[in-house]
């Protein structure tokens, strides 16, 4: 799969007309045979397996909105159409249920994908009205769920690399593994992290205004980037990515923390009808280099999503939600950031309040 600028144009064409044409998503889920459901205690596959497999499960049921599903990470919606399937043998795949406790085992033949791999594969189940974006938001969500099984991956001493030669939506192939485990309580921190993390309701437009506890929050991506430029093995992610961050200082007033920039919550309203920005503490902007779309911005889209997902889970607690979003308009946020370089397109952005 590729994200190119014709993408781009499709969306850029829906956002600013609310209509275009559809971004085309092709996926390989209907080539996997179904073979049979297997139970954890047939399971001998490693608890590696098992942690990976549990990022796809339903793990809550959220009140006050009417998108219930809750998994380890964001799906607009809550539509969830990915799959995670681990190469265990020569053409068996292990995956999981997503309501129950038993797992599937399915066949599929491809020479390309050796034992302990993991392949994202999706269903296209999105709504008509998402067809201009649905690669733009399956490419986001697959770069929220590919920071949690790399932060797996790390703790259970393995590392992955992306093949780009897969044609279907992300294939992590297997580069290195040791047997050490890392500290039992990282894990058992990042699961409840993972587990807290909400977006919010979304019945009624909400309105915090406990905002005192990031007033001095700056987050600090340099490990995040160095993560994921080497499991894409590109040394120049950093150059096309930008990253605005804004803390409410009060009255609903955003300062950047990298400049002198305010931007007022009425602003910010305008862009985004679900949220009172009143009580907003954070405002987390993602921005593209207009360059990185020129061939194949596949991977910049993923690590829109790693990163947004990595500060979701550093920020996740009780009572806090944390928010992506994508349907703003573009050219208002652009006028809103005040980039000195206007090469950088405002793609994605996460909200956080309590």
């Amino acid at each position: 799969m590729k994200f190119t600028k014709e993408d781009l144009i499709y969306e850029l064409e829906y956002n600013f007309k609310g209509s275009s044409k559809e971004q085309e998503i092709n996926n390989n889920l209907s080539k996997y045979k179904f073979l049979k459901y297997v139970s954890e205690a047939e399971l001998v596959e490693s608890q590696f397996y098992k942690e990976i497999l549990r990022l796809n499960e339903i793990i809550r049921f959220e009140k006050n909105t009417s998108f219930k599903i809750h998994k380890s990470y964001p799906s607009p919606r809550s539509l969830y159409p990915i799959k995670i399937m681990i190469s265990i043998d020569k053409g068996l795949f292990l995956s999981k249920n997503n309501v129950s406790e038993f797992y599937e085992l399915y066949f599929f033949e491809n020479k390309n994908i050796s034992i302990g791999d993991i392949l994202l594969e999706f269903e296209d189940i999105y709504l008509d009205t998402y067809g201009s974006i649905k690669k733009s938001l399956l490419l986001l969500e697959a770069g929220h769920l590919l920071f949690n099984i790399l932060y797996l991956a790390n703790h259970f001493g393995k590392t992955y690399i992306n093949n780009s030669d897969h044609d279907g939506l992300l294939h992590l192939s297997l580069k290195s593994e040791t047997n050490n485990l890392n500290d039992g309580e990282m894990l058992s921190h990042f699961k409840q992290s993972y587990y807290l993390r909400n977006s919010g309701p979304y019945n009624y437009p909400l309105t915090r205004t406990k905002i005192s506890y990031l007033l001095n929050h700056k987050p600090d991506n340099r490990f995040n980037f160095l993560n994921i430029s080497s499991f894409f093995e590109c040394s120049n992610l950093v150059e096309y990515i930008c990253v605005d961050v804004y803390v409410n200082q009060g009255k609903g007033l955003f300062k950047s923390v990298k400049g002198a920039n305010i931007i007022d919550y009425k602003s910010l309203n305008n862009l985004y009808s679900y949220i009172n920005f009143w009580g907003v503490s954070l405002f987390t902007v993602f921005s593209i280099h207009i360059d990185a779309f020129m061939d194949d911005a596949k991977n910049f889209l993923l690590t829109l999503g790693y990163l947004s997902q990595s500060e979701s889970i550093s920020l996740s607690s009780l009572n806090r939600f944390s928010r992506p979003i994508k349907s703003f308009k573009i050219d208002t946020m652009e006028q809103l950031l005040k980039h000195h370089n206007n090469s950088f397109i405002p793609y994605y952005a996460l909200i956080t309040g309590e």
